[in-house]
């Protein structure tokens, strides 16, 4: 939590709001949120610790938003951080539309959708209204616009009771067949052992159905 005689000027004028200084690799919260919203990923280290973090924050509704850049303005951004038009920053981690899938995917999200937006980041009257509502939606042109926003979410694991069916080839084996049937526990149960009999004798089949006399539980089935 930030000291309150060191809040910055923003948590002053907003004291509505409640303010927590937290690393976003580590975050030691006991709520649950609505939307989360991770801005400028390109300025974070870990991105995946940081996804890993927040889905203790998260239940199964909670819509993550990520906001990132177009790999293709890495140019231009560095030339405005140059002209001081945009504060600067030491690195990025410029990542293109399939790089944040993948790291959703092994963070265990759903990729919802991601919305491009943003083609002229100046506000002129008309002009910024026209680029960005208008002219940026275009398929010509939403390709090349600056930001990307992500949507993502929680992926439920299935739960699912798995079930093995074992194959036992055997001829001949009436002395081997009781150590073969006692089949570990594979997954949740053994559903079914089959016993496939190829040239039996009579001493072989005769102890395969005693097996499934002693053992109904295991469902043999020849």
């Amino acid at each position: 939590m930030i000291v309150k005689n060191k809040l910055p000027w923003h948590s002053k004028k907003y004291l509505s709001l409640r303010f927590i200084c937290q690393s976003s690799e580590n975050l030691q919260l006991e709520e649950k949120f609505d939307y989360i919203v991770i801005s400028s990923i390109e300025d974070i280290v870990d991105i995946k610790a940081v996804l890993d973090s927040v889905k203790r924050c998260s239940h199964r509704h909670t819509r993550i938003i990520l906001i990132h850049y177009n790999y293709l303005w890495h140019p231009l951004v560095q030339f405005a951080e140059m002209l001081k038009l945009k504060i600067p920053q030491h690195s990025h981690s410029w990542l293109s539309l399939d790089d944040v899938t993948n790291l959703l995917r092994l963070s265990r999200y759903e990729h919802i959708h991601t919305k491009k937006i943003i083609l002229f980041p100046f506000r002129i009257p008309l002009l910024s209204v026209l680029l960005n509502r208008y002219i940026a939606r275009l398929p010509l042109f939403r390709n090349i616009t600056m930001n990307r926003l992500t949507v993502a979410r929680v992926k439920e694991i299935e739960k699912r009771d798995y079930s093995v069916t074992v194959v036992v080839p055997c001829k001949n084996e009436a002395v081997m067949l009781k150590m073969r049937s006692s089949v570990s526990r594979y997954g949740h149960r053994v559903r079914k052992l089959f016993l496939e009999m190829i040239d039996l004798r009579m001493a072989t089949k005769e102890k395969v159905l005693e097996l499934m006399k002693n053992n109904p539980e295991k469902n043999i089935r020849v």
